[in-house]
């Protein structure tokens, strides 16, 4: 929930004697602001799908509480570069958890091939060593060479041979 300028004056002006402890106060209540300004955008579909697609990157850059839940969300979307930019995000955010890790997992069967070899590249970045068998069939089994490079930079990733 957004916060008053009052609040954020007060918040400011608590004493300090450390300049890096005020920025990163200051970082903090930024993303604070940002998260819900981002997540609104995120959500409305009424808004030019290049905003949109920017705010899923802004939420994954500010990981802060409540950003996971409208990537989640965009993973719905009928857009496939909202789609795979939300999976980007969520990879970017670190754990999003289990929940989300079985969506990004399910992506892999996407009709869209951006969208598959994004979710590939994610699971790998997140080390979700269960996505090692889907990988390897992407890897393996894929008509489409950049869905094979995905499939096994990420199997490389997570230790495994492609």
């Amino acid at each position: 929930m957004p916060i008053t300028d009052r609040e954020l004056l007060e918040r400011l002006l608590l004493p300090t004697d450390d300049a890096d402890g005020w920025r990163r106060r200051v970082a903090a209540l930024a993303r604070d602001q940002a998260i819900p300004f981002a997540a609104g955008v995120l959500d409305d579909p009424l808004r030019p799908p290049r905003e949109r697609e920017q705010a899923a990157t802004m939420l994954g850059v500010l990981d802060g509480p409540g950003a996971v839940a409208p990537l989640a969300r965009a993973l719905d979307d009928p857009d496939p570069v909202l789609r795979a930019r939300a999976i980007e995000a969520l990879g970017a955010a670190g754990d999003p958890g289990d929940e989300v890790v079985e969506r990004i997992l399910r992506a892999l069967e996407d009709p869209d091939s951006y969208v598959r070899e994004t979710a590939a590249l994610t699971l790998g970045q997140l080390g979700v060593g269960r996505a090692v068998p889907a990988l390897r069939e992407m890897a393996e089994g894929s008509d489409e060479l950049t869905l094979r490079e995905a499939a096994a930079a990420s199997l490389q990733r997570l230790g495994e041979e492609a």
